[in-house]
């Protein structure tokens, strides 16, 4: 039975690959519309935590991934109170859900915090989403990002209560300053 049914499979995939052609996905404009995050950036940022307010000036770098449809962020963030904090996020747009996607991952925590999401009417990139926490406890997120004229802002929202997010993050993203003098 287990020959039959392999014979069958590799004829099938056989005619299959005779005819079908690769699917290659190609940038348009839902990634399009991403292309305002790409770039070097100074974050001027405040993280909330405990009823404390921590602020600090961190570097990201967002590029595109070869074949363009994945925005890679690294984020840099020195004293934060919790340490020293390196992050990675991934943003894409969805073809079969017709939706962005976000997630990312830091040094600090040892989960993958994924949300969906969408540009609102006034041009916000709105995700939210939630993940489980190692103690199996579930946290909601939301996060939003704003073009401004110069650079992008952000807000990060978190909680256990969906209904009741508090302010987790929020920054705002500039162009580096040139460097002066001599220096390359």
């Amino acid at each position: 039975m287990f020959k039959v049914c392999s014979a069958v499979l590799v004829t099938a995939l056989a005619a299959l690959g005779a005819s079908a052609q690769p699917v290659v996905m190609k940038p348009g404009e839902a990634q399009r519309k991403l292309d305002f995050m790409v770039g070097e950036w100074t974050i001027a940022s405040k993280m909330y935590m405990r009823d404390e307010v921590h602020g600090g000036e961190h570097r990201s770098e967002i590029r595109w991934l070869p074949g363009g449809v994945w925005l890679e962020q690294s984020t840099e963030m020195k004293g934060t109170p919790i340490g020293d904090m390196f992050g990675s996020a991934r943003i894409a747009w969805d073809d079969i859900a017709e939706e962005y996607v976000r997630t990312w991952i830091d040094n600090q925590s040892h989960v993958t915090m994924a949300m969906r999401g969408s540009f609102a009417d006034d041009g916000t990139l709105e995700f939210s989403g939630s993940f489980e926490w190692i103690d199996g406890s579930t946290f909601h997120q939301r996060l939003t990002i704003h073009r401004e004229s110069d650079g992008w802002s952000m807000k990060g929202y978190m909680g256990q209560d969906p209904e009741a997010l508090r302010l987790n993050h929020e920054g705002r993203a500039t162009k580096p300053a040139a460097k002066s003098g001599n220096a390359p």
